[in-house]
């Protein structure tokens, strides 16, 4: 008997965690449509190498947010201001196909997806508003300055979308950078989309890493939804927990 309470009791903690979680744990999910405008390599000397037969293609992509898994920093600069969620984990997933293709953002170990704000607060020519949601990876990853750096190459792929406002209506980072209050906002602004692969090289005498190859792909947005995945509610999970107490409660007075 008292191995079932004690299971029913880890039941209502599970339940009653649940609860907790389910208020912050609020997937964002941003289904778009396109149509590739220009896609190119361009190599550590500059030299641009156009893809006519890219464009047109049709673009389908998904890019999932999870909210509740990005780590917020915030950067000033003498006239911007910035502030980046950096995912933790797998907290950014993406889809993606062009021209029937798939491409995967995330093909490589090191997650480096993002959600971005920029915004230019002082100065004789504001910038525009810019917000970025991406997802990334790289096949290998040390920030310059924070550890000695091999020589090799890595690898970077990334697939964004990109909302940019001259007006300046898109964010205010004074008062937070909250993805979810944004959902009406960047709704109503049509973005552009890029995708794009990179091949970089490092040096250890220097401690940098530089571009080398890279190919770009930018597209137009046709069609863009943005819309939070449905979770339990934490009153539908209050009840399972209650429930779940009820159910204990009547098994030890029926065998008492």
């Amino acid at each position: 008997m008292r191995t079932k309470i004690a299971t029913a009791r880890a039941m209502m903690i599970a339940a009653l965690s649940m609860v907790a979680g389910a208020a912050h744990a609020v997937p964002i999910v941003f289904d778009f449509t396109g149509t590739v405008t220009e896609s190119y390599d361009l190599d550590f000397g500059g030299i641009n190498t156009p893809h006519p037969h890219m464009s047109g293609q049709t673009v389908i992509g998904r890019i999932t947010v999870e909210t509740d898994q990005l780590l917020a920093r915030t950067d000033m600069y003498p006239v911007q201001r910035r502030t980046t969620l950096s995912e933790t984990g797998e907290a950014i997933t993406s889809e993606l196909t062009i021209g029937g293709v798939t491409y995967d953002a995330a093909a490589f170990a090191g997650a480096t997806g993002f959600v971005d704000g920029m915004e230019f607060h002082s100065g004789p020519n504001l910038g525009p508003d810019i917000v970025r949601v991406g997802d990334a990876s790289t096949q290998y990853w040390v920030a310059p300055g924070e550890a000695p750096l091999p020589d090799g190459t890595y690898l970077f792929r990334e697939l964004a979308l990109y909302w940019s406002d001259a007006d300046r209506g898109l964010i205010d980072l004074l008062n937070g950078f909250d993805p979810l209050s944004l959902i009406p906002v960047l709704a109503a602004t049509t973005p552009i989309g890029y995708y794009q692969e990179v091949t970089g090289h490092c040096f250890a005498a220097a401690n940098d890493c530089v571009t080398g190859l890279g190919t770009y792909t930018y597209f137009s947005i046709d069609s863009l939804s943005i819309s939070t995945a449905r979770v339990p509610e934490p009153g539908a999970l209050a009840l399972f927990a209650m429930g779940v107490l009820g159910v204990a409660l009547g098994r030890r007075r029926r065998q008492a």
